[in-house]
């Protein structure tokens, strides 16, 4: 054989061996991996299942961790969070690799809980919030405290808060995303005889853009709270005699109202009980109106007088209950000149002055076990006189701020 053609030949078979091998290495498909989550988050004690998508189908995956002492993975894929902290999963098949990076935290707050939800406060005055975060083995409780008006109460990162200037604020306890929050209401300390507004403020001079619904006339030991007079009255007759009411408490006249509206209300009653009608449709500024007891139009009295009512060990500017019986005091021309002026603070806004000419005002009171009677109180000498239920007399709704 010519051994040109036989080396020519050999050559081609060559060629032919190489390419075969070469297209039987191309047509090995390569391994591809891939996974979902890249970076996920686990409260410890939880655990999370991989689920990588692994091209061709049957390949052998492999699952390791760097930091097992946090976050542990099993043949299967199960990520196992075991302490706080950071780990990397990486995850094998074949040639292919790809890490999930594992961030292990504690319960998350789900709850907080405020000691304290709406205050009031004088300027100047504080008040210590706490927070309670809940579940009780949640990770984070460290405690973010904010001011939406720092101008009328500051708080600090203790959750001590500062009454600044007169106003509204709402502070905010936060951990991660829970919050609960605080209403601050800072106001000034009231004065027998300041107006009082429908939108809950209090003021001596006037504010004539406001609504006045009555007028200062007993402030308590707290100086933030205390009682209003409305500046309107009506002329009815008390209600029907005869009938027990459990309205005897001297001191207490909201409770008398509530006692007696009820039996009125139980009894569908009301057209026998007129005063009560007018009461119970007193609708000003979300209080709760009611008709005095004895001593609350007393401390009326005293207030127009220019003294505070006390039921003992009276000092300057006070005066000491008296007997509810025609028991006349302060009637010295000083405290006339008093009632004159508080008076005239209500007929300068379009109120109806208290009336000190000898007539009286219904209480909400009777005396103990009196089924036809009802006391009531002057207020041009604070004497106090029984008067049958039947009569017609003075009804002036009181409340409580």
């Amino acid at each position: 054989m010519d051994m040109a053609k036989m080396k020519t030949n050999s050559i081609l078979y060559s060629f032919f061996v190489f390419c075969f091998v070469l297209i039987g290495c191309t047509e090995q498909k390569m391994t591809v991996l891939e996974l979902t989550d890249d970076k996920i988050t686990i409260v410890l004690g939880e655990s999370y299942q991989l689920n990588p998508q692994v091209t061709p189908e049957g390949a052998q995956i492999m699952y390791s961790s760097d930091n097992p002492s946090v976050a542990s993975v099993d043949e299967n894929g199960l990520i196992t969070a075991n302490s706080i902290g950071n780990a990397n999963v990486t995850v094998t098949a074949n040639e292919a690799s790809v890490s999930c990076e594992v961030d292990v935290i504690g319960q998350p707050a789900e709850q907080i809980s405020l000691n304290i939800t709406d205050v009031r406060l004088l300027i100047g005055d504080t008040v210590r919030l706490t927070a309670l975060v809940m579940p009780e083995d949640t990770y984070n409780k460290v405690i973010e405290w904010d001011s939406d008006n720092a101008s009328v109460a500051e708080v600090d990162e203790s959750g001590l808060v500062t009454a600044v200037s007169v106003g509204n604020a709402v502070i905010t306890a936060s951990v991660d995303d829970v919050q609960a929050e605080c209403t601050v209401k800072v106001v000034e300390v009231p004065a027998v005889g300041d107006y009082y507004y429908a939108d809950g403020t209090y003021s001596s001079a006037l504010y004539a853009s406001k609504d006045i619904i009555g007028i200062v006339f007993y402030v308590n030991e707290d100086q933030m709270s205390g009682k209003i007079v409305e500046m309107g009255e009506a002329s009815l007759v008390w209600g029907e005699p005869g009938i027990e009411l459990d309205n005897y408490n001297r001191y207490d006249g909201k409770g008398n109202t509530d006692n007696i509206i009820k039996y009125i209300s139980d009894n569908d009653a009301w057209d026998n009980f007129p005063a009560f009608r007018y009461i119970d449709s007193l609708d000003m500024g979300g209080l709760d109106w009611y008709l005095p007891s004895t001593v609350e139009l007393k401390q009326i009295y005293c207030a127009m007088s220019g003294v505070k009512w006390v039921p003992e060990n009276a000092q300057e500017g006070e005066c000491n209950d008296w007997e509810d019986l025609n028991t006349a005091i302060l009637t010295g021309a000083e405290y006339v000149k008093n009632r004159e002026t508080f008076n005239a603070r209500i007929t300068d806004v379009g109120g109806v002055a208290l009336n000190v000419r000898g007539y009286s005002y219904f209480a909400s009171t009777s005396m103990e076990n009196d089924r036809e009677n009802i006391w009531q109180i002057m207020f041009h000498s604070g004497a106090g006189y029984n008067m049958v239920r039947s009569g017609t007399n003075r009804v002036r709704g009181i409340a409580e701020f």
